[in-house]
């Protein structure tokens, strides 16, 4: 038991001193040395969400917005409602239209709901009538139905992977000199269908299909 727990504040501290250690270089702008100590940090077993913030933030500094976005993506999975790895993952993507709540803020927010709608639905039925608990609990079966559409149709994270090589292409076939079926651009989310040697066959945003390079791309879960 002491070996254990000698082992864990050494892995503790040692956390936390790479982590002081990249949030000093990324003040003092070294870019590359905060992405080496935040690295050091996730090597080290730690998960948090403000670390793969951070480590995002500094790939991104570096000029390297395929590492920004899969680190943002990292943070949204420990922690769906971080407003600024969303924020940030807008900026890397230009695409606030199409970006949507985390799956797992959907599904909290359906699950409330639904206790809600409980709640309120009992309520009516015990006072017999019609009252504003009715109409609240028809609202909050709308927001489960809505919130659960949102998180059945969003991407699973443990079978999404992004690009994170700059000039990406998917192919019809596992052939780089092949007919290519788009480009896609550093941080562009792709759903992983299959595996074969260093390929990777994904669903692409825009519903196509493809052949991509494995070593272009990064699980956000490994």
């Amino acid at each position: 038991m002491r070996i254990l727990l000698v082992f864990l504040l050494m892995t503790l501290t040692g956390y936390a001193d790479d982590f002081s250690r990249g949030n000093a270089a990324y003040v003092d702008g070294k870019f590359d040395v905060a992405i080496e100590a935040y690295e050091a940090a996730v090597a080290s077993g730690t998960s948090n969400a403000n670390l793969f913030y951070n480590l995002g933030n500094a790939y991104y500094r570096a000029g390297r917005v395929g590492k920004a976005a899969l680190n943002y993506e990292r943070a949204l999975v420990l922690n769906p409602g971080h407003a600024e790895a969303i924020a940030n993952l807008r900026v890397i993507r230009e695409d606030t239209s199409k970006r949507t709540l985390p799956r797992e803020l959907l599904v909290i927010i359906a699950s409330g709901a639904a206790w809600f709608a409980v709640l309120t639905g009992g309520l009516a039925l015990l006072l017999r009538r019609r009252t504003p608990w009715t109409w609240a609990a028809m609202a909050a079966l709308i927001v489960v139905a809505t919130a659960g559409v949102g998180a059945f149709l969003q991407p699973d994270p443990t079978k999404t992977a992004i690009v994170v090589a700059a000039d990406t292409a998917a192919y019809f076939a596992p052939v780089r000199d092949g007919k290519q079926v788009a480009r896609l651009p550093e941080g562009a989310a792709v759903r992983v269908l299959d595996r074969s040697g260093d390929w990777m066959y994904a669903a692409l945003r825009d519903g196509g299909r493809g052949y991509i390079r494995q070593d272009a791309v990064e699980d956000i879960i490994k």
